[in-house]
């Protein structure tokens, strides 16, 4: 039976390791970021053969289907056979031995799957607890319906190209204090961000998302306000806070699944890492 050898398991995973840090394949690798990556590459293969001694690895059956579905996800990647054998030979892996490679890799995530299924399930207590330990993650913040209408300066007419913006600005602002309803009107008339179709919808927003400039004006506004022109390194803004959708608080109840799971991964994953210490 054709067996694994050492070189091919940390091409396998210089080839992962490669693409995880640096978004390059192996082979384009050199110098310190190659050193690096294989380094990597013999800590984890040590310890995977580590866990792969263990008695738990023993315990463990890997579905030729799963195996076969993971294999074809991969190789759905390259257009031709040929391409993926080429891109394999760059790091002297061939299709078969990336398969092994492939097998094996499965086999480690069943055992640490094996080993995390061993967890205490997380009590309602412990879910409570967490609740009220960080009440900042369960709130929902404070957003504003708003509509922006932008013009950009010339840079090439200095001062006087700001001059005209701002005149141009005021004078669409006066007819706006007057009638709001023609806000998205004159956004399709004047505005010069793509937004403009849509009415110069920005949606809902929260804190910190636009520029500092327009981000403190827009949460000083009232409902219904209308902003003086806002300068921003795009240009001028006139922002209009439709609505104000106040801040609020996510129940216990409502929080509770995703408590629970964050809980449980956080349950599973220290019971690994010990496990695996023990190694």
């Amino acid at each position: 039976m054709l067996q694994l050898t050492e070189a091919q398991a940390l091409a396998y995973l210089g080839l992962k390791i490669a693409d995880a840090r640096y978004g390059k394949q192996l082979n384009e690798l050199e110098g310190k970021e190659l050193q690096e990556v294989m380094a990597q590459a013999e800590r984890q293969y040590r310890l995977e053969e580590k866990v792969l001694a263990a008695p738990e690895s023993q315990q463990v059956h890997l579905p030729e289907a799963t195996l076969e579905d993971a294999w074809l996800r991969i190789r759905g990647r390259y257009e031709t056979e040929q391409e993926f054998e080429q891109a394999l030979a760059l790091v002297q892996l061939t299709p078969k031995s990336y398969r092994l490679a492939l097998s094996r890799e499965l086999r480690i995530e069943a055992v640490l799957e094996k080993v995390a299924s061993r967890a205490e399930p997380v009590s309602d207590e412990a879910v409570a607890r967490f609740y009220h330990q960080y009440p900042d993650k369960f709130t929902i913040p404070e957003k504003r319906r708003t509509r922006h209408l932008l013009i950009t300066v010339d840079e090439n007419r200095a001062d006087a190209g700001e001059l005209l913006v701002l005149q141009q600005m005021e004078a669409i602002r006066a007819r706006l204090l007057k009638r709001p309803e023609l806000f998205s009107e004159l956004t399709l008339r004047h505005s010069q961000c793509p937004t403009a179709v849509e009415g110069g919808q920005l949606g809902l927003v929260t804190k910190g998302l636009l520029f500092e400039a327009l981000d403190q004006a827009l949460f000083e506004m009232q409902a219904g306000d209308i902003s003086p022109p806002l300068r921003s390194p795009l240009g001028y803004h006139i922002l209009y806070c439709e609505a104000i959708i106040p801040a609020e608080n996510t129940s216990l109840e409502q929080a509770r699944p995703k408590i629970l799971e964050y809980l449980q991964d956080k349950q599973r994953q220290q019971l690994q890492k010990r496990w695996m210490l023990q190694l």
